[in-house]
């Protein structure tokens, strides 16, 4: 059983600061991330499986629709990422009461979009922004779930 809970500083930079997950999420525009600082826009939740940290998902409103950003330890990704997507789905629609979940991922990271897709979300369009990795400038598709 995956429980949810506030995640503290200690837990959200260990899961961002894990070098497969960093390699992942930082553009060629962040700073290393020894110095990357929390942003206190949204919510941080943590994951976990008998006390264990499996991963935290963020959500931020963006005129009342949550925009997610969901990280999963490698470890754990094979045994808990879709139980744990599926929690933190729940905990948005019934707890919070979202109607609509969207996110962004960039192209390079195909398995991510195909993650996605296979839990339900579609994609909506392409962003007007780029992501930027090795000096090379990706599309970030544009993924939405309803309820």
């Amino acid at each position: 059983m995956i429980e949810l809970s506030t995640a503290t500083d200690e837990e959200i930079l260990k899961v961002f600061h894990n070098d497969t997950i960093w390699d992942a999420v930082a553009s060629d525009n962040v700073p290393v991330k020894e110095d990357w600082e929390i942003r206190r826009d949204g919510e941080y939740i943590a994951g976990k499986v008998s006390d264990h940290l499996i991963g935290v998902a963020v959500h931020h409103d963006v005129d009342g629709v949550a925009q997610i950003h969901f990280q999963v330890l490698p470890e754990y990704r094979k045994d808990y990422a879709k139980t744990f997507l599926g929690v933190f789905l729940d905990y948005l629609f019934d707890e919070l009461r979202y109607e609509k979940v969207i996110a962004e991922i960039p192209a390079i990271y195909p398995n991510v979009l195909v993650f996605a897709l296979k839990n339900g979300f579609s994609i909506t369009g392409v962003a007007d922004h780029t992501f930027k990795k090795n000096g090379i400038n990706h599309a970030v598709y544009q993924v939405a779930l309803g309820r």
